[in-house]
């Protein structure tokens, strides 16, 4: 009939008019992995203001106070390496994303050290799955999230749009709103509940 016609037309109109998964980009610290550093003590030791961007404002500091900051950022952050765990549910996420040959991206703001400590961990949850493009803080290519240059290139490498992207995170404004800046869909991770709807910031820029 005319009528199941149009409906069928209608629904083949709607699916395919909706993105094709082409890839999954993750962030890092409460995302992929159980949070284990203290940024308020982080910010504190090293005589910054929690409102600010810890590693810009190093940045601008003379050499002996921005190294002795350095020391203490590299401290905190090696103890985090050593007690570093997956999320719930991480383990049967990459299990799934292997299965199903889905590229896997990280785009955080740790170091590669402690990113090779993740990928030890993912590789033992799930020998086949690669994190084919990891962009660190080592990397200089790229300005921090949310900026979405580090977007736009996964999405370049992976010779697709951005709008076939998931971009998944547990911050709103760093995470959601870098997916959002390149038109990628967007997963809030917010296990802790720590975030209303509308709720777009956070107290301190991590590193």
């Amino acid at each position: 009939s005319l009528a199941s016609s149009t409906s069928a037309a209608a629904v083949g109109a709607d699916v395919s008019s909706r993105p094709v998964l082409r890839g999954v980009v993750f962030d890092m610290d409460g995302t992929l992995t159980v949070p284990n550093l203290d940024f308020a003590a982080m910010y504190r030791r090293c005589g910054v203001d929690p409102q600010l961007d810890i590693l810009a404002e190093l940045a601008t500091r003379p050499p002996a106070q921005a190294q002795a900051a350095y020391a203490v950022i590299e401290e905190m952050e090696q103890q985090g390496r050593d007690t570093l765990q997956l999320m719930p549910g991480a383990r049967e996420l990459a299990v799934w994303l292997a299965a199903h040959q889905i590229p896997t991206a990280l785009v955080t703001r740790n170091t590669r050290r402690t990113v090779d400590v993740l990928d030890r961990l993912l590789q033992t949850a799930a020998p086949t799955l690669t994190l084919d493009v990891v962009i660190s803080r080592d990397d200089e290519r790229y300005p921090p999230k949310p900026d979405p240059a580090a977007l736009y290139a996964i999405a370049e490498r992976w010779q697709t749009s951005p709008t076939n992207l998931v971009m998944v995170g547990d911050s709103p404004a760093n995470d959601i709103g870098f997916g959002r800046a390149a038109n990628a869909v967007t997963a809030l991770l917010d296990t802790g509940r720590r975030y209303h709807e509308q709720q777009s910031s956070e107290s301190h820029a991590t590193p």
